[in-house]
């Protein structure tokens, strides 16, 4: 009972503060770094499509004022990356691709619109297998990039983990027993290797989600995880 009272309110309180941001978002003088705010506050409550609307009316203004501060600058930059989130979680890909492309043109050390692209790939080639191949290379550049550092970013292991889940879905997807076991044998290989060097990787969650891949990777094999001391998490 209490939980549900809890959730009703949380459900109330989400909804007056998106009508708030809604009445918000329709001002016109309102500096960038507010509509960020609100543009981020809708996407927090759910709003996605009014955060979308938010997100362009910012690169919109931006677009038409070049004489920006530096702090609106590094405002529209971060919109750029949230906007293509939200266009990739709609489906619509080739927009999302085409904003973060120039986010990385833009800004080509800055490893989260990088990692986005990824993402985009990944979700694109589930629903269009011939950008498979696209998301395999592009995890495969950030990986080489990322072991090149000394100090490798927490990303790292986000990246290591997306290569071992494309080999893993190739296995899963062929019929040749020969693809199967080689890409399943290269994604335990990838995924033991992190966890052996760091054990704590860079999170629980990710300790997780490479333990359940991995036993992902020994079953495509023909070999029992469990025998092998690879529990269910």
């Amino acid at each position: 009972m209490e939980y549900n009272q809890a959730r009703d309110r949380l459900a109330s309180i989400e909804k007056l503060l998106g009508a708030l941001l809604t009445k918000l978002a329709a001002r016109s003088q309102v500096p960038i770094e507010g509509m960020v705010v609100i543009g981020d506050g809708l996407n927090t409550v759910g709003m996605t499509a009014e955060a979308t609307k938010q997100y362009q009316k910012i690169l919109d203004r931006a677009e038409a004022d070049p004489k920006l501060g530096d702090n609106a600058k590094r405002a529209v930059t971060r919109v750029r990356s949230q906007l293509a989130g939200l266009l990739r979680r709609d489906g619509k890909f080739d927009e999302a691709l085409r904003i973060i492309d120039q986010l990385i043109k833009d800004n080509p050390n800055a490893l989260e619109p990088l990692m986005e692209k990824g993402r985009i790939l990944n979700d694109w080639s589930e629903q269009t297998p011939e950008r498979f191949n696209d998301a395999v290379a592009h995890w495969v550049m950030l990986r080489t990039r990322l072991q090149a550092q000394k100090n490798r970013p927490p990303e790292y292991y986000d990246v290591m983990y997306n290569v071992a889940a494309c080999l893993v879905r190739e296995a899963d997807k062929s019929e040749d027993k020969g693809i199967v076991a080689d890409r399943a044998k290269k994604a335990e290989q990838v995924l033991k290797s992190s966890l052996v060097f760091s054990p704590k990787l860079n999170g629980p969650e990710t300790v997780e989600r490479y333990k359940a891949l991995l036993r992902k990777a020994i079953t495509l094999q023909g070999r029992s995880p469990d025998k092998e001391g690879h529990k269910s998490p």
